[in-house]
């Protein structure tokens, strides 16, 4: 899973810059050898995945939940090129985790390169479950 930061370009004006330097956004690109997910099996995925990290993310209470927003670069033929981190969980493993999966996203409905959609990660943790859930709150 590939992530990099992503800097203000020095168009930016004086004005914005001081914004611009205390804030990067986090971006996860996919990776070439892993195999694209739909929705289906996103969720499928992340849910398992989710099951390693709900003892850590439960400590000592009997539930724990979160949402992580991704705002999603498109290639034409539906596969996501980039997933920009709009919204952090506050978990950075947890938005490291759903990051990687979100760049392998690929959507059946026909996208022009550099289309974008918006969706939000969700998890919830107990002491004998873990469900990750995807939202498509636009869709691509």
């Amino acid at each position: 899973m590939a992530m990099r930061w992503r800097s203000c370009s020095a168009a930016v004006a004086l004005l914005a810059m001081a914004a611009c330097l205390s804030s990067s956004q986090r971006s996860f690109l996919p990776d070439p050898s892993a195999a694209r997910l739909n929705p289906d099996d996103w969720r499928t995925r992340a849910s398992a995945l989710l099951e390693t990290e709900c003892p850590r993310l439960l400590g000592n209470e009997r539930s724990a939940l979160g949402e992580v927003g991704f705002e999603l670069i498109l290639a034409s033929g539906g596969m996501v090129r980039e997933a920009i981190l709009t919204r952090p969980s506050g978990d950075e493993r947890i938005d490291a985790m759903f990051g990687g999966l979100a760049a392998q996203l690929v959507f059946t409905t026909a996208t022009s390169d550099g289309d974008r959609a918006q969706v939000t990660g969700g998890y919830s943790c107990a002491p004998n479950a873990a469900v990750a859930t995807l939202e498509l709150n636009t869709r691509p």
